[in-house]
This record gives C-alpha cells, structure tokens and sequence, in this order.
C-alpha cells in the first residue's frame, strides 16, 4: 500500500532556517490622480535594521528587519507611497561557530525576506484592489548586504 502525505526525506537541511515573518509599521498613501498614469517610476530604499542575536542551549536565534520604503512617481510627485517594516527570525545550527551564524543570517536573511516582501506587497496591494498591484523591482541587495557584514556584532546569551 502508498504512504500519502509523507514529506520527503532531505539528507540535509539548511544551517538556517526561517521560522517567521511578520510585517509591522505598514502605512500607503494613494493619490487618485495615478489611475490612468503612464510612466510612472519606482523608487526604492531598503535599509536593514540591526539584527539581535540570541544563543539558546540548543540553536542560535536572529531576528532581522527590512524597512522598505516603495514610491511610485510622475516627475518629483509620488502618486503612491507605501512603507513597512517586515521582521524574519531565523534559527541556526548551534554547532555553527557564532559569526558563521550571523553572516549566514545577514547575507540569507536579506535575500530571503526581500522576497517575502515582494510577494506579500504583491498580494497585499492586490487585495486592497489596486488595479496595478505593487511590484517591487528586482535589486542588486550585494551593496546592502556587504556594508551590513562590515558592523561588529553581539550575540546575547
């Protein structure tokens, strides 16, 4: 007889992994004069937040935020605006040594919750009825990650 539901059996997980998400501080402003717009231009800024670090007896705890701050614009006017912060915590292998864990968090964790906030303004922006839903663009984060990995850190215990 066929086992249904079983989960595939991985030889190995990853050293990270992301346990939650959540999205706080979510503000947009909509400015009636975008319907019909053409040409409007996106503009981005990503900043990430500093991360905490927290060592438990069997696995390593990261908590990291992206503050995300997206415009639509006509010229210098922002017919959309739309602002979050989304916080991922992330847990680590304990047999990883300390900044292992942290530079895996900061240059993982950066890439992965970048795309978590693309999906979920996506859907988001879908659901409250945008006829053209919020997409953020494609970005080369190397510059955000880089300058991250450049900050001494602390790992609580």
């Amino acid at each position: 007889m066929k086992e249904v539901n079983k989960l595939p059996q991985f030889k190995k997980l990853s050293n990270l992994q992301i346990v939650s998400d959540k999205f706080k501080n979510i503000k947009y402003e909509v400015d009636t004069d975008i319907v019909g717009q053409k040409d409007l231009k996106p503009f981005v800024k990503i900043n990430v937040q500093d991360p905490e670090y927290i060592k438990e007896q069997d696995h390593y705890i990261g908590i990291l935020g992206l503050i995300i701050k997206f415009q639509l614009k006509k010229g210098k006017r922002a017919l959309l605006k739309f602002d979050a912060t989304l916080e991922g915590e992330f847990w680590g292998n304990i047999q990883l040594p300390e900044e292992k864990f942290k530079e895996l968090v900061e240059k993982s964790g950066i890439i992965h919750l970048l795309m978590i906030a693309r999906s979920k303004i996506l859907a988001m922006s879908s659901l409250f009825g945008f006829n053209r839903p919020i997409y953020i663009p494609l970005m080369d984060i190397r510059g955000l990650v880089n300058n991250k990995l450049k900050k001494p850190k602390e790992v609580k215990k």
